[in-house]
């Protein structure tokens, strides 16, 4: 599904302040993977999704998602292949605009606009019954501007709006990372539903063990924007948080762990 060749990337780049991110990585995706990202500070997981996604121009490299090179299409033609939901709850959504609104913003994804409306009102039902699912009272709210909804509910929206359309890949950066522990649960017990349900390819930056542990079916460690680690099958399965603290103990990066890491 994802392919990533030889990808580089070098910030301030010939420069005093020059900082080289990554130095030909490479990387293969499967369709149906569910792929959870963890690494030291500093390793390169977020730039990774966002050369993905584009928002971030590599300095060489292919990205290539389900046959489509994704650096030769503006962002805004990638944005139809890729969903994405950020560390922060408030960029997923306009806070400005209603949940409805929001939500028919997502479904018209990818289509022309003219001056017609938006909002067409048969959707409201289909709406109502996608956060009916989510059992966070949402369905009743839909002329609620998203502004005035928790971190959790903005989440949870951002997660529905951002495979509304069935994306071909599907990428979550530390989604929970701004969330308290019980609304974090939550969520990821949300994320689990949609990606296995749906069957979306998923890469998700956490930094909780116990999540890139327990979800999906393969894990990466990145450091230094090298992969160091990369499990699936039976070695993921078998995997426990103190074998995982091992493995970054015996790469001696351990004093550059957030304490986010050393305490989930």
């Amino acid at each position: 599904m994802l392919v990533i060749e030889n990808l580089w990337k070098a910030f301030n780049k010939d420069t005093i302040n020059e900082v080289m991110v990554f130095k030909g990585l490479n990387l293969k995706v499967n369709n149906g993977d569910f792929i959870t990202v963890i690494g030291s500070n500093g390793a390169g997981k977020s730039t990774l999704l966002n050369i993905i996604s584009q928002g971030i121009k590599a300095d060489g490299g292919k990205i290539i998602l389900d046959g489509i090179e994704m650096n030769k299409i503006p962002q805004y033609k990638c944005a139809e292949h890729i969903g994405r939901v950020f560390q922060n709850p408030s960029m997923g959504t306009a806070s400005n605009m209603t949940i409805l609104e929001n939500m028919s913003m997502a479904y018209n994804k990818g289509k022309g606009f003219g001056l017609t409306s938006g909002i067409d009102k048969k959707n409201v039902e289909i709406f109502k019954g996608m956060l009916k699912e989510i059992d966070l009272g949402l369905e009743d709210k839909l002329n609620n501007k998203v502004g005035l909804l928790s971190g959790g509910q903005r989440q949870a929206l951002s997660l529905i709006m951002s495979v509304m359309k069935k994306p071909k890949l599907l990428l979550l950066d530390e989604h929970t990372a701004a969330l308290d522990p019980k609304t974090a649960e939550k969520i990821i017990k949300i994320t689990e539903e949609i990606v296995n349900e749906n069957n979306i390819t998923t890469i998700m930056i956490t930094h909780n063990l116990n999540y890139a542990i327990n979800l999906g079916n393969r894990l990466v460690m990145m450091h230094r924007g090298n992969i160091t680690l990369d499990l699936n099958g039976e070695e993921k399965k078998e995997l426990t948080v103190e074998r995982l603290l091992k493995y970054f103990g015996d790469l001696k990066i351990k004093e550059e762990l957030s304490d986010r890491v050393m305490f989930s």
